[in-house]
Order: structure tokens, then sequence, then C-alpha cells
């Protein structure tokens, strides 16, 4: 590989560098992005001169996604809570309707219960 095609190679790769750079800036405010970071990596010739290789240039071994870990386990925490709680909205919804008896609304009984359980002491 000539001069120009290894400095082709880095001009090419560190490109895909800018426009991820770029990416981050515009989404620095964005709620839920996470900013990513391109990972160079030479490439191989295969031409050794005294056991040196000498390269061929450069190439993007990976984009990686940098994330607060612990973001991530809140936003799972989260999620789990809010579908345990539509399950269980849905069971008792299911069990109100069994019964279905007049004046025997379990809805109106968890909507005017749950504020007041929501209330600081």
């Amino acid at each position: 590989m000539g001069m120009v095609n290894i400095g082709l190679s880095g001009v090419l790769a560190n490109r895909v560098a800018l426009n991820t750079t770029a990416q981050n800036t515009a989404n620095v405010n964005t709620p839920g992005y996470s900013r990513q970071i391109v990972s160079l990596e030479a490439t191989s010739s295969g031409n050794f001169v005294n056991g040196i290789n000498l390269g061929a240039g450069v190439e993007v071994g990976d984009i990686i996604r940098i994330a607060e870990q612990s973001s991530i386990n809140r936003l799972r925490e989260a999620t789990e809570s809010a579908q345990y709680s539509q399950s269980y909205f849905d069971g008792l919804s299911n069990i109100e309707n069994l019964l279905g008896a007049d004046g025997l609304s379990l809805t109106q009984v968890l909507m005017a219960f749950l504020p007041r359980l929501m209330k600081p002491v």
C-alpha cells in the first residue's frame, strides 16, 4: 500500500471520528442520549522489514457507546416497577369484573386510597 493510500485511510478513519464527535455535540442535551467514541486500529500490511511491520494505515475498529451504568440500572428498575404495577392493576381489574357487584369498585377505592398514600407525613 502506498503512502497516499495510508494517508487516505487515516483521513477516512478520522472522518468517522469527527462525525461521531459532531453527533455527540448535537445530542448533548437530548434526554437518554449516551455519547459514543471511536476506536481506531492499525491495519497490518504483512510486510516486515527487520522484524518490524510496515503497516498499511488505520481503520475504524469499533464505535463504542459510553453510558453510566447507574442510569441504566435506574431505568431498568423503573421499567420493572411500572410493568409490575400494570400487571397488578390488570389483575385487580379482572377480579373487579368477575365480582361485578353494584357499588363495589376496586378501581374507585384504589384511586381514592393511592393519593392519600402518596401524601407526605
